[in-house]
């Protein structure tokens, strides 16, 4: 290993964020804000590069760190925990003066644009200098004191109130097992029971939508949210999120009512009754962890419109997957029946596991409604369409490969059947049963898009269910959005690496290998 760069290199802190750790090392070394690092990395390695060529420290000490990266430090994503950019703030700095002046460290939580107090303290986090006034970036001033002079560790800030800290306290102790920190220790602050248990990509997405969906701005797309990472901005926002879910489910109720338009006789639509809200209630609506929304909503609409239930099969048809209560209420079975047949692998089951490690078994809706419909387990060709998510074409070559299995074909069959069982134990061969709590991850890639942009054709989508089924590519989980061979998610690094090799063993290379291979300029 050569020469780290950095004469003193101090060690990450857990709950540490990327970019407070670069400030801490410049100020170590005696170089302010973050000016100092375009100086001593490389243009085009990744941030882990340039920090263990810095410190000397390996991946593994480093790994404590999160949140996103100075620009300047390289390529980076993994870190932000698979949060949508929208939940980071990255822009200016956010902190609780007595933490900092306790840890030294700048924390990951206080780069969350939805973190605007500190459960601990009890203080509403600043993010303007107790001097100038002003918003002070991460290349601006020093460790702790802003380029005014003034010292951030003492600036005065007001008590958080009791909605601001049961938010607070939600964030944190949803976030606190990805970081690397215990539970918090904050036990006289009450939280809404719902919430306690969420992924901090599923609370992060709750709470954006109740507060942008509540704060009523006509002629504006309610999800925009225009200098969402000031806590000015944001808060009043989280104050309207934070009354539904205290007063759940009765204010979600009056949320809906305000956006809903009176009942027609001729059409029995929820994307007409609910306008602009609809789409994104769908899409929030289809992750297992918000079942209980999910289920409050329905009531709402089976209590609105009594007499038109095909309201209520709008939405819900539409997710791919189901609970296990509402799977044998469709079979008319008891839910130990539904398990002991997704244990057969008669239909197709998966699990959803929360933030605190409880696992909740759902139900492939596509897998259920195949088991209801076919004779005697049997499936056609169009039917398996529908399950895998892939086309006919697709079936007949993985049936000509060998990797999917048809009956035999007899005097009464002469057409191309399956057993479900061959079809559910296909995709369980694929690891499809758990499913990812954060599918919105840049770091993940779905099947469906790999084999929409990088590998075309059949031999590519062979070579990519092949390198699924014996490893080569891991699925680390599916997107509950969709369902077959399109939910799957895998590794984006992985896949790069895979695909890299896949790519020259079939004599392809980049403009940028070929030069390298060749020692020519790339510009030539």
């Amino acid at each position: 290993m050569t020469t780290p760069l950095l004469q003193i290199r101090p060690k990450p802190q857990a709950g540490e964020s990327l970019l407070g750790y670069c400030l801490r090392l410049g100020h170590a070394n005696g170089y302010p804000g973050q000016t100092w690092l375009p100086l001593f990395v490389k243009k085009h390695d990744a941030a882990w590069q340039n920090l263990t060529r810095l410190t000397g420290h390996d991946q593994t000490s480093l790994a404590c760190l999160t949140g996103p990266a100075p620009a300047s430090l390289g390529r980076h994503s993994y870190h932000r925990l698979g949060l949508k950019v929208t939940y980071w703030n990255h822009h200016h700095r956010r902190w609780c003066p007595v933490c900092l002046a306790e840890h030294g460290i700048w924390q990951t939580e206080w780069l969350l644009t939805l973190q605007i107090a500190c459960p601990i303290h009890r203080l509403l986090l600043r993010e303007k200098c107790p001097g100038c006034d002003k918003l002070i970036r991460w290349h601006q001033g020093t460790m702790f004191i802003c380029s005014c002079g003034a010292d951030l560790r003492h600036a005065a800030t007001r008590p958080g109130t009791a909605a601001e800290l049961a938010l607070a306290k939600l964030i944190a102790q949803a976030i606190r097992p990805l970081i690397g920190l215990p539970d918090l220790a904050v036990s006289n602050i009450p939280t809404p029971p719902e919430l306690d248990h969420l992924h901090p990509a599923q609370l992060c997405d709750l709470l954006w939508f109740f507060g942008a969906y509540a704060s009523h701005r006509p002629n504006t797309r309610p999800q925009k949210i225009a200098d969402h990472g000031r806590i000015e901005i944001i808060q009043p926002y989280l104050q309207l999120a934070m009354q539904i879910a205290q007063h759940w489910p009765q204010r979600f109720h009056q949320l809906l009512e305000e956006y809903t338009l009176p009942i027609s006789s001729n059409t029995a639509s929820l994307r007409v009754y609910l306008r602009e809200m609809h789409q994104a209630l769908y899409r929030l609506l289809v992750h297992p962890e918000l079942l209980f929304v999910r289920e409050e909503f329905e009531r709402y609409v089976h209590a609105r419109w009594p007499d038109k239930l095909i309201l209520q099969q709008d939405l819900r048809q539409a997710h791919p997957i189901i609970s296990l209560a509402k799977a044998a209420e469709q079979l008319n079975l008891s839910t130990g029946a539904v398990h002991k047949l997704i244990e057969n692998g008669t239909i197709k089951g998966c699990q959803s596991s929360s933030a605190k490690g409880k696992a909740t078994w759902m139900v492939e809706r596509s897998s259920l409604d195949a088991y209801a419909r076919s004779e005697h387990g049997t499936l056609t060709i169009s039917e398996v369409e529908r399950i895998l998510r892939i086309t006919p074409k697709r079936i007949r070559l993985l049936i000509e490969s060998g990797l999917l299995h048809p009956l035999p074909h007899d005097k009464k069959r002469t057409r191309w059947c399956f057993q479900l069982e061959t079809i559910n134990a296909f995709l369980e061969q694929l690891n499809h049963g758990q499913i990812s709590p954060e599918p919105d991850n840049p770091e993940l890639l779905s099947v469906w898009e790999i084999t929409k942009r990088w590998m075309q054709g059949s031999e590519p989508f062979l070579a990519v269910i092949r390198a699924l089924q014996d490893g080569a590519l891991e699925v680390v989980g599916r997107t509950p959005a969709d369902h077959g061979l399109r939910a799957l998610l895998v590794s984006r690094q992985q896949f790069t690496l895979w695909h890299e090799q896949y790519r020259r063993s079939r004599g392809f290379f980049t403009v940028r290998e070929a030069a390298a291979a060749i020692q020519m300029n790339v510009n030539l």
